[in-house]
Protein backbone atom coordinates (compact mmCIF):
# COMPACT_ATOMS: atom_id res chain seq x y z
CA UNK A 1 0.00 0.00 0.00
CA UNK A 2 1.51 3.13 -0.66
CA UNK A 3 1.50 6.52 1.56
CA UNK A 4 -0.93 8.64 -0.56
CA UNK A 5 -3.52 5.34 0.15
CA UNK A 6 -2.46 4.41 3.81
CA UNK A 7 -3.18 8.23 4.87
CA UNK A 8 -6.75 8.40 2.96
CA UNK A 9 -7.85 5.18 4.81
CA UNK A 10 -7.02 6.95 8.45
CA UNK A 11 -9.36 8.42 10.27
CA UNK A 12 -9.82 12.32 10.87
CA UNK A 13 -8.63 12.94 13.91
CA UNK A 14 -5.92 11.14 16.42
CA UNK A 15 -7.21 7.82 18.38
CA UNK A 16 -5.83 7.85 22.39
CA UNK A 17 -6.12 4.30 23.51
CA UNK A 18 -7.15 4.97 27.34
CA UNK A 19 -8.00 1.74 28.74
CA UNK A 20 -8.95 3.88 31.96
CA UNK A 21 -12.13 4.02 34.35
CA UNK A 22 -15.40 5.96 33.41
CA UNK A 23 -18.73 7.27 34.98
CA UNK A 24 -21.49 6.79 32.92
CA UNK A 25 -24.99 8.75 33.42
CA UNK A 26 -28.30 8.70 31.42
CA UNK A 27 -32.08 9.46 31.44
CA UNK A 28 -32.72 6.16 31.95
CA UNK A 29 -29.58 4.73 34.82
CA UNK A 30 -29.32 8.34 36.57
CA UNK A 31 -27.14 6.40 38.75
CA UNK A 32 -23.22 6.43 37.96
CA UNK A 33 -22.14 3.60 36.54
CA UNK A 34 -19.01 2.20 36.25
CA UNK A 35 -17.26 1.79 33.09
CA UNK A 36 -14.11 1.72 30.78
CA UNK A 37 -12.95 4.03 28.09
CA UNK A 38 -11.59 2.32 25.72
CA UNK A 39 -10.00 4.79 23.27
CA UNK A 40 -10.85 8.53 22.72
CA UNK A 41 -10.85 11.04 19.99
CA UNK A 42 -11.82 14.62 19.65
CA UNK A 43 -15.22 13.72 18.12
CA UNK A 44 -15.72 10.53 20.41
CA UNK A 45 -14.85 7.85 22.50
CA UNK A 46 -15.29 3.89 22.98
CA UNK A 47 -16.51 3.02 25.91
CA UNK A 48 -17.03 -0.87 27.58
CA UNK A 49 -19.90 -1.17 29.51
CA UNK A 50 -22.30 -2.98 31.63
CA UNK A 51 -25.48 -1.08 31.06
CA UNK A 52 -26.95 -1.59 27.54
CA UNK A 53 -27.97 1.56 25.27
CA UNK A 54 -29.88 2.21 22.61
CA UNK A 55 -28.05 4.45 19.53
CA UNK A 56 -29.44 7.82 20.42
CA UNK A 57 -29.40 7.93 23.72
CA UNK A 58 -27.71 11.01 25.33
CA UNK A 59 -25.41 10.10 27.78
CA UNK A 60 -22.97 11.45 30.69
CA UNK A 61 -19.36 10.88 30.61
CA UNK A 62 -17.13 11.27 34.01
CA UNK A 63 -13.58 10.01 33.32
CA UNK A 64 -11.94 11.06 36.50
CA UNK A 65 -8.13 12.76 36.54
CA UNK A 66 -5.59 10.06 35.87
CA UNK A 67 -2.15 11.08 38.48
CA UNK A 68 -1.20 14.25 36.76
CA UNK A 69 -1.07 12.90 33.20
CA UNK A 70 -5.19 14.38 32.36
CA UNK A 71 -7.25 16.72 33.87
CA UNK A 72 -11.21 15.42 34.60
CA UNK A 73 -13.47 15.06 31.76
CA UNK A 74 -16.88 15.38 31.88
CA UNK A 75 -18.53 14.91 28.11
CA UNK A 76 -22.23 14.34 26.88
CA UNK A 77 -22.33 11.90 24.00
CA UNK A 78 -24.58 10.51 21.74
CA UNK A 79 -24.80 6.57 21.48
CA UNK A 80 -24.31 5.95 17.94
CA UNK A 81 -23.37 2.24 17.90
CA UNK A 82 -23.78 -0.50 21.54
CA UNK A 83 -22.30 -3.85 20.57
CA UNK A 84 -23.15 -6.73 23.09
CA UNK A 85 -19.77 -8.55 23.59
CA UNK A 86 -20.61 -11.21 26.11
CA UNK A 87 -23.44 -11.52 28.55
CA UNK A 88 -22.59 -8.93 30.76
CA UNK A 89 -20.84 -6.06 28.90
CA UNK A 90 -21.67 -3.46 25.92
CA UNK A 91 -19.06 -1.58 23.04
CA UNK A 92 -20.54 1.76 22.91
CA UNK A 93 -19.45 4.22 20.12
CA UNK A 94 -20.22 7.63 21.18
CA UNK A 95 -20.09 10.64 19.23
CA UNK A 96 -19.14 13.90 21.71
CA UNK A 97 -21.77 16.51 21.44
CA UNK A 98 -20.73 18.49 24.55
CA UNK A 99 -17.62 19.14 27.01
CA UNK A 100 -17.20 20.65 29.72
Amino acid sequence: MDSETYYSEKRNFFRMKLNIDAYIESDHQPDKVLAKCIDLTAKGMLLNSTIPTSVGDKITVHIPAVHNLFAPLTATAEVIRCNQIDNEHYLLGTMITDMA
